[in-house]
């Protein structure tokens, strides 16, 4: 409800507040599963027919006209922007898995999204040669698009889908940011429900400048 505590960030992409403003990225690079949410850099968003079924469409670039206010903006993703080196948000483990892209095709795609655990069972279980690549899995164009909103490295992202980097937090350059800390510039992994991750995030703004902090909890 727009007064509330509940939103549809499909369908209303911004919510103001008197300090921030929350903006929704909603979708993935592609899908392995039942969801039908994708993001993309061209084409119109809205929801489309693929392969016979209704698919919602994000246009990365349309970010540049939902963010009218970068020094106050939140960013709410499920996938991350690309980033860099083993301590960023978006550091995965690499399988092969069956995916459809924006565009309705099918194929087979080594993808992220495999955590340590599982594939230890994999291996155990099947006996099948899972790759050992490792490496940031964040998108690109969702990364083109930040930098050119946030030239002054201001941005805030919380996203999740990368298990493998669930609570951690960095900024621009791939940085640890410490928990508890206010920052200017910060992207964070904020949950992972599969292992009972889940976090907080604490504002502040001080002359028209929001900072941010984040705590991590462990239910």
């Amino acid at each position: 409800s727009a007064g509330g505590y509940i939103h549809d960030g499909v369908n209303e992409k911004r919510f103001e507040r008197e300090d921030h403003h929350l903006v929704f990225v909603p979708g993935a690079d592609v899908t392995t599963g039942g969801a039908q949410f994708y993001l993309t850099a061209k084409g119109a968003a809205g929801y489309h027919l693929i392969h016979g079924q209704s698919a919602h469409l994000f246009n990365l670039t349309d970010l540049s006209t939902i963010v009218t206010a970068p020094e106050k903006t939140i960013l709410v993703s499920h996938v991350p922007p690309r980033l860099q080196g083993k301590d960023a948000t978006d550091y995965a483990f690499f399988a092969p898995r069956d995916v459809t892209y924006p565009d309705g095709t099918h194929g087979r795609a080594i993808v992220p999204g495999i955590h340590q655990h599982y594939w230890n069972d994999v291996l155990r279980i099947t006996g099948e040669d899972v790759p050992t690549q490792r490496a940031n899995a964040g998108n690109e164009d969702f990364r083109r698009v930040i930098d050119a909103i946030w030239t002054d490295v201001t941005e805030k992202v919380v996203h999740g889908n990368i298990e493998e980097s669930g609570h951690k937090a960095c900024n621009r350059d791939g940085r640890p940011v410490r928990e508890g800390s206010f920052v200017r510039n910060l992207y964070h992994n904020a949950s992972c429900l599969d292992f009972n991750r889940i976090a907080l995030w604490h504002l502040r703004s001080e002359h028209g400048q929001l900072t941010v902090a984040y705590e991590n909890i462990h239910p």
